[in-house]
């Protein structure tokens, strides 16, 4: 790889990170070097100190410090997973409170749960340019992929890992003011196409042919697995999620009602001769 590009991916980390400390209001100073460079990889130091001087020993120093730049890093890392996992595409979300955590569900009905400061950055894009930067160099055949990495006194390391595939992820999306969601309670007329009982996903057909990813909600799946399986239209009701184009992307569904099977019927009256 051209030392420019790896300098400029540097760049790129360096300013996500500092975006990120700037975040928590925590006392501490942050400074990142090079070392242990070699043919494919090189390791970045975070060297962190406390600029505040209310800090009683240097066991709660150290406890600060380390605590500091694991929380900007893995936030880092956060960032980085919510972007692939939204594919630059139209998303919703609903609040956890009992985990204090925001649910990112995406086009394809796919959830992830995010801490609030990491779904904060990641909803007004403010690492894109910068991871960005970290994505650019990747080229299949050559460089494949980039890994972002942090050990520490912890036991289980923070890693993340871009590959050529997540570069779109960090670029503008093609509508500036994407992704828009709308949604509304109603009831739709369709069929069950696909069903997945673990999980209680699959897609819906509606009457014009549109296949829309749904989500079954209600108090009883085995009466889903039941509705499934019959072979006539059901009438949902539902959450619907609509993108900017007011076309639905995705069905909260409570509760399913089967609909007879339409036969064409001709009156006796109207067989009658006058």
């Amino acid at each position: 790889m051209p030392i420019d590009e790896v300098i400029d991916a540097l760049q790129g980390f360096s300013s996500a990170y500092g975006k990120v400390a700037a975040e928590r209001e925590s006392g501490v100073q942050h400074n990142l070097r090079v070392s242990e460079i070699n043919k494919s990889s090189f390791e970045l130091v975070v060297l962190a100190w406390i600029v505040l001087g209310d800090v009683s020993n240097q066991l709660q120093a150290l406890n600060i410090v380390t605590g500091a730049s694991r929380w900007v890093v893995s936030t880092i890392a956060g960032y980085i997973t919510a972007k692939k996992h939204a594919h630059n595409q139209p998303y919703t979300t609903r609040i956890d409170g009992d985990n204090n955590t925001v649910v990112v569900i995406n086009a394809q009905g796919a959830s992830l749960s995010l801490p609030p400061e990491v779904f904060r950055l990641f909803e007004s894009r403010t690492l894109d340019e910068d991871i960005g930067r970290i994505a650019e160099p990747l080229q299949d055949g050559e460089v494949n992929s980039a890994k972002i990495s942090a050990r520490d006194t912890e036991p289980v390391p923070i890693e993340e890992e871009l590959t050529t595939g997540d570069k779109p992820y960090f670029e503008p999306p093609d509508v500036e003011d994407e992704p828009v969601v709308t949604s509304k309670a109603t009831s739709l007329d369709g069929h069950f196409i696909s069903l997945n009982k673990e999980t209680n996903r699959g897609t819906f057909e509606l009457p014009g042919g549109n296949h829309v990813p749904y989500h079954y909600l209600g108090s009883n799946p085995f009466t889903l697995h039941r509705d499934f399986a019959y072979r006539g239209p059901v009438r949902i009701k539902c959450e619907a999620f609509f993108d900017k184009d007011l076309s639905p992307i995705r069905l909260d569904i409570a509760s399913v009602r089967r609909l007879q099977r339409s036969f064409r019927l001709t009156s006796p009256r109207a067989s009658r001769p006058d």
